[in-house]
This record gives C-alpha cells, structure tokens and sequence, in this order.
C-alpha cells in the first residue's frame, strides 16, 4: 500500500518575466493558466521546451541537487548538493541578470504553494502556504516545500520530483537501476520515519 502522506505537485499556473528566450506579446513573458487534462508543448530544437520544464522543476527544488557518489545515486546518501553558482537560465539569456524571475503555482492535494525564484540564482524571492506570506525569518523556506509533499526529507522530496515528475538528461534510470527502484519505492512505500530508518 501505497504511503497516503504522499502529495504529488501539481503544476497549475505558471509566470516568466525579464527572460529574453521568452519574450512573450509586447514584452510581457508567460502567464499562463494550466487547465485540468494535458498539455502538450511542441517546437523545433533550441526554442526553449527544455528550459521551461527545468524553470518548473527548479520551481520546486531550487538550487540543490541528489549528492551523487561515483556519477550515481547511492542509497545510503541522503544529502543535497547546493549549486554553488548556477548559471543554466543565464547562459541562455546573456541579459537575464537579476531581473528574471518565475512565479509558480502549485497544488499538493488540498495544500496550495505559491514560489517566485530569481532565473540568476534560484533564490526564493517569495512564498506562500495557503494563501499565507512565509517570511527569511521563518524556518528555512525550502523545507517548507518538501513538506508540502509529505516526504521524510528534502534528500526523498528532490529524488521523487527527479525521477517521477520530470523526464531530464540526467534521470536517474528508474527502469534499469536497482538502486534507484530501493529509493523510490522507499518513498512512495513506507512511512516518512520509517523511510529514513531504511537508510
């Protein structure tokens, strides 16, 4: 039986600004509303599906990622990895600087999470909980996303969104790694406190 803490993000607005490779009408970005069903997003190669997926993704984990030992996942690790200096949206806008921002909403079940990351550095620049403003003197602001989802960790939260909810170059091989298989189903089968014990 599945975990019932478990709470997958859904995605249902989604804003880009200050972001030349999505300009928009009139200079105004993306604003768009994600109605219940599929979207589909099509282009030629270079036009920037990619870099929107991974401004959604990092939405949601912002500038950590899985530490990896040897190039893999290892199931005894349960530690982040912060990106020092990330540079992924500014290398495909020369001008974004530190006026590029993305504004998400989500759904976690009956929880609400709205985020605004700076593209520079993927720092939250603001967060709300159930319509709630969280403030730099909460908490740390990224654990409140994680727990949104009902994971036992912010190590379990990023291995989920990585290797379930988005489909990147480097997605651990759910299919072929038996390492990563443990991982997943840890977290999507046991309790929180008894995923961790796991580890």
């Amino acid at each position: 039986m599945a975990n019932p803490n478990i709470r997958f993000p859904i995605l249902r607005r989604l804003v880009v600004t200050n972001y030349a490779l999505f300009p928009g009408i009139d200079s105004s970005g993306i604003d768009h509303t994600f109605e219940p069903g599929v979207t589909v997003i099509t282009g030629i190669n270079g036009i920037g599906k990619t870099t929107l997926l991974n401004i959604i993704y990092r939405l949601l984990v912002g500038p950590f990622d899985p530490y990896k030992d040897q190039e893999a996942i290892q199931l005894t690790q349960t530690r982040l990895t912060r990106l020092v200096f990330f540079n992924y949206f500014s290398k495909r806008d020369r001008g974004a600087g530190t006026r590029a921002s993305a504004f998400g909403e989500f759904e976690f079940g009956d929880r609400k999470l709205a985020i605004t990351r700076n593209l520079s550095d993927l720092s939250i620049a603001s967060i709300t909980i159930d319509g709630a403003p969280a403030t730099t003197g909460d908490q740390n602001l990224e654990n409140k996303i994680w727990q949104l989802c009902g994971c036992g960790s912010q190590y379990d939260f990023h291995l989920l969104v990585r290797s379930l909810l988005f489909f990147m170059e480097e997605k651990t091989p759910v299919v072929w790694d038996p390492v990563a298989q443990v991982e997943i189903f840890r977290i999507l089968f046991l309790s929180a406190e008894d995923a961790l014990q796991l580890v």
